[in-house]
C-alpha cells in the first residue's frame, strides 16, 4: 500500500519481538530499500538470510539481498544474488526484473535480453507502466529501474 512509516513500525516490533524471524528482516530490508536506507536495507536482508539460510524459501531472502544491493547501486553483487535466488526459484519474476536492471546497469545488455525474454514468457501481460503505477519503488530509485527494464526489452 505504499505506506512505509507504518510498515517499518510493525516490522522493527516483529523484529524486537522476535529477532530470529528471518521474514521479519527480509521485510524489513525491503522497506529500508523503498525509502532509500540502503544500508540497513543491505544489513537486513543479510540477517533474514543468516537466520534462514537453507530454508526451502530461502530464494526469497536472496532476492532481497539483490535488490538492496541494487538499491544502494552495487549492480554486481546484486547479479550474483539474483543469479543465486533464480537457482533456487527460476519462476520468480520480481528477481528477474532486478537481475536484468542489474545487467544494463552493468552494461551486459544481451544477458539482459535473455532475462527479459524469460520474464516476458513467464508473464506475458507484463508491461512497465502496470508496473510503474502499482510498485513500491519511487523517484529515481523507479525512474532509473523502469528505464533499464525498458532497455532489457520489456515493453511499456
Amino acid at each position: 500500500l505504499k505506506e512505509y512509516d507504518i510498515a517499518a513500525d510493525y516490522l522493527a516490533r516483529a523484529i524486537d519481538n522476535g529477532p530470529s524471524c528471518a521474514l521479519a528482516w527480509t521485510f524489513s530490508s525491503a522497506t529500508c530499500g523503498y525509502v532509500g536506507d540502503t544500508v540497513r536495507a543491505i544489513e537486513h536482508a543479510q540477517e533474514g538470510l543468516r537466520l534462514s539460510p537453507r530454508a526451502p524459501d530461502a530464494w526469497k531472502h536472496e532476492h532481497i539481498l539483490s535488490q538492496a544491493h541494487y538499491l544502494a547501486g552495487e549492480y554486481q553483487q546484486s547479479i550474483a544474488w539474483a543469479r543465486k535466488a533464480a537457482t533456487h526459484n527460476a519462476a520468480l519474476t520480481s528477481n528477474l526484473r532486478v537481475l536484468a536492471a542489474g545487467l544494463v546497469a552493468c552494461d551486459q545488455i544481451d544477458e539482459a535480453h535473455a532475462v527479459g525474454i524469460r520474464l516476458r514468457k513467464l508473464n506475458p501481460a507484463f508491461s512497465l507502466d502496470d508496473f510503474a503505477q502499482r510498485t513500491p519503488l519511487r523517484g529515481d530509485a523507479l525512474k532509473h529501474f523502469i528505464a533499464r527494464l525498458r532497455i532489457a526489452g520489456i515493453p511499456d
